[in-house]
């Protein structure tokens, strides 16, 4: 089976992005059409180069299909999607597709949806996506269309469903605010297995001084140990209306910190809006904004 290598990049890294429609929200909440998507290359079969890395974020509320996706190809290049349309079968405007400039989505089975990309009302790429029973997995069937309308052989993309939080992410020191000393660099590292979350984070104060802290804990309320905050500390993981994952940290036993979360549209921006007790009993607010590091 031969694919034009970098027809198929093109569609790998972004038109892959704008084919599938998820069922089951990965926070338990919202509409079940919603959802965060990331590019599994180990279960997918590419003819050629793969991206690098991409993750998507989409939903679908009565019947309008809304798709931010972002990636790295594997040239390094960053790219970006943007698709809003409804699942009628018509065509709409797709930005930033290095194929096609209109798209059209339709279901074609109770568990499945057709989707058509054209360039100047020229068909270019037509796909079918399909998703587990258990709504974790999306799979992507999808074929290039040549000049001549011929059908190229067939490619298979995999996305697991992700939680937003789970990447690494970097601190963006100027759109930050802090009301407590703000650090020089800090960078959060975040990976679930099974139901427990990982969490590390490495930086640096104003002063040198290194900031390292790290837990393993389930997001059941429960108090798990924390290292990196300074004397005998814990951290408690529940989540918020939105399904987001909300951090309690204290310290001897005296809460010092509790910290919310939330994701840009493209999910490449998060907001972690801490709300810090000093010791004395005196409040501060710090707003951290992190961007993802592919």
């Amino acid at each position: 089976m031969k694919i034009n290598i970098r027809t198929l990049f093109k569609v790998s890294s972004a038109i892959v992005a704008v084919f599938l429609i998820p069922l089951g929200s990965a926070q338990g909440g919202g509409d079940p059409a919603s959802g965060y998507w990331q590019l599994n290359l180990g279960k997918s079969t590419v003819q050629g180069p793969a991206p690098r890395a991409e993750r998507r974020v989409q939903t679908l509320e009565n019947g309008m299909f809304n798709l931010t996706a972002s990636g790295t190809g594997p040239d390094g290049k960053n790219y970006y999607t943007v698709y809003a349309g409804r699942t009628d079968g018509k065509d709409y405007p797709v930005s930033g597709h290095p194929l096609g400039d209109t798209f059209n989505l339709m279901p074609s089975g109770p568990t499945s949806y057709a989707a058509v990309i054209k360039s100047k009302g020229k068909v270019v790429r037509t796909a079918e996506s399909f998703w587990s029973a258990d709504g974790r997995t999306q799979t992507l069937t999808f074929y290039t269309h040549d000049e001549t309308g011929k059908r190229s052989a067939a490619s298979l993309m995999v996305y697991d469903r992700v939680d937003p939080l789970e990447g690494d992410w970097v601190l963006n020191l100027a759109k930050s605010t802090y009301q407590t000393t703000a650090p020089q660099r800090l960078a959060y590292s975040y990976r679930w297995k099974d139901d427990t979350l990982e969490f590390s984070s490495s930086g640096e104060t104003p002063s040198g001084a290194l900031i390292l802290g790290r837990f393993n804990a389930k997001v059941d309320g429960r108090e798990y140990p924390q290292t990196g905050l300074g004397g005998p500390s814990t951290v408690a993981l529940t989540r918020d209306a939105k399904g987001m994952v909300v951090s309690t940290q204290r310290i001897d036993g005296r809460v010092n910190n509790v910290i919310s979360r939330s994701f840009s549209a493209d999910g490449n921006t998060m907001t972690l809006s801490a709300e810090v007790t000093r010791s004395d009993g005196s409040k501060a607010r710090n707003v951290l904004v992190m961007d993802r590091a592919w």
